[in-house]
């Protein structure tokens, strides 16, 4: 990875082919937006994401093909922002990961599969 991203605060890698990122991303401790839509992302590089990145306040997984959630995301404790846009996220993947997102202040959910608005 180039010596320009050890400080970078902001990666935006949308509409590739990635399905993870690269593991020298876990070493990016000023990263705290993270936007890679329109990728492959499996379930396990959103589990690497949030393990690796907990200081992350944005984090945009919109048309990543996602029926669900990891447990995981709620270590990110900072995280202000989760857009997850045109997935196919169901109303029981979406209660499973709300409750522990404290500092949530915007929360994307077009374009899934939502029955019903979660309490």
């Amino acid at each position: 990875m180039c010596v320009a991203m050890r400080s970078m605060y902001s990666f935006d890698v949308r509409f590739n082919d990635l399905q993870e990122l690269p593991l020298q991303i876990e070493k990016r401790k000023n990263l705290c937006e993270l936007f890679p839509p329109g990728n492959n992302f499996t379930l396990k590089a959103i589990k690497d994401i949030c393990n690796w990145l907990p200081q992350l306040r944005v984090l945009d997984l919109s048309c990543n093909q996602l029926y669900e959630v990891p447990d995981e995301i709620r270590s990110l404790r900072n995280l202000k922002r989760l857009v997850l846009f045109g997935n196919r996220i169901t109303t029981e993947a979406i209660n499973c990961f709300c409750s522990g997102l404290s500092s949530l202040q915007e929360l994307n959910l077009q374009f899934n599969r939502i029955t019903a608005v979660p309490e």
